[in-house]
């Protein structure tokens, strides 16, 4: 078996189809190259593959560093085909992707395992990985859902004042598009996993302004005056015909008053305008106000993550 770089214009549809045995949502050639860029400045990325005599792709690793994050903290990532378990090249991918973080002075890693298999999250654990949250998905059946019990949410909230538009007809200008970001920011920041670290401007417009699911009209906001206080955000994934719904945030001082209810209600309706039959999401399993939310709207609990970590001392 050799690790050797990952080469773009070979690895990819293979790459691809590794990964598709670990993500939820599949990836493509097309996604991968959107993701694999270079990193930011300042920033830190390393990413090969396991190849066994033949040529044959065993499986990819990929380790790295934000310049945004906390200082030392690493990310690395390890996917193996599935016949291919069992013989040392999760071992061997993990600890070359380790050696690159040490080697930049890391000091602590995480990474993510999938919560319905108790073997990976047991080899995470022999490297002295240990559970830090839960991140589950749930799934929306668009199709069957019952709108009528929700009939008023809205124009009760509409009466209070409260003004229901998207990004695409707030405007897709400079101004609005960070004031979205510093909603963003400022909701991220606020949940059970927050670790005090968000993607600065620049970062965050690569990330969704220009991603393939990004969608402006899809972006639904809750507007008191000429404040952003609530965004749902329908992410439309052309590619396998589904949506999700990419983030929820409301703005602290207007929680309690029904507007994550109000622009879920409005990412699902839009959803089902576009034919898309399924809408995910995915959440922290302590934050327990959203999940309750997801469960009175008819989200349906699916196998989700471990995120785990480990400190290097």
């Amino acid at each position: 078996m050799r690790i050797r770089p990952i080469d773009p214009n070979v690895d990819y549809p293979r790459v691809v189809d590794i990964a598709s045995r670990f993500f939820t949502i599949p990836p493509t050639v097309e996604r991968l190259r959107e993701t694999h860029v270079s990193p930011p400045a300042g920033g830190l990325v390393h990413r090969v593959v396991a190849q066994d005599a033949t040529g044959r792709l065993l499986g990819y690793g990929h380790a790295g560093y934000d310049p945004w994050d906390r200082p030392g903290h690493f990310f690395v990532r390890v996917v193996v085909d599935p016949p291919a378990r069992r013989r040392g090249v999760g071992r061997a991918l993990l600890n070359d992707a380790l050696a690159f973080c040490r080697a930049h002075e890391a000091t602590s890693v995480t990474t993510s395992v999938r919560d319905d298999e108790a073997r990976d999250l047991a080899f995470a654990r022999s490297f002295g990985f240990d559970v830090a949250f839960h991140t589950f998905e749930s799934v929306l059946d668009v199709e069957t859902f019952d709108d009528a019990p929700f009939a008023n949410v809205i124009p009760s909230l509409e009466a209070s004042g409260v003004r229901f538009t998207t990004l695409a007809d707030e405007g897709m200008t400079e101004a609005n598009k960070r004031r979205l970001y510093d909603l963003n920011r400022a909701a991220a920041l606020d949940v059970p996993d927050a670790d005090g670290t968000f993607a600065p401007y620049e970062e965050f417009c690569r990330h969704v302004f220009d991603a393939h699911w990004f969608r402006a009209d899809g972006q639904f906001l809750a507007v008191d005056g000429e404040r952003y206080v609530a965004l749902g955000a329908l992410g439309v994934h052309d590619d396998i015909g589904e949506g999700t719904n990419a983030f929820t945030g409301v703005d602290r001082a207007y929680r309690g008053r029904h507007l994550a209810l109000a622009v879920k209600l409005l990412v699902i309706r839009s959803a089902r305008t576009r034919g898309l039959p399924r809408v995910r999401t995915n959440n922290n399993s302590l934050n327990a106000p959203i999940l309750a939310l997801n469960r009175r709207l008819g989200y349906q609990p699916r196998p989700g993550f471990f995120t785990v970590a480990l400190e290097i001392p």
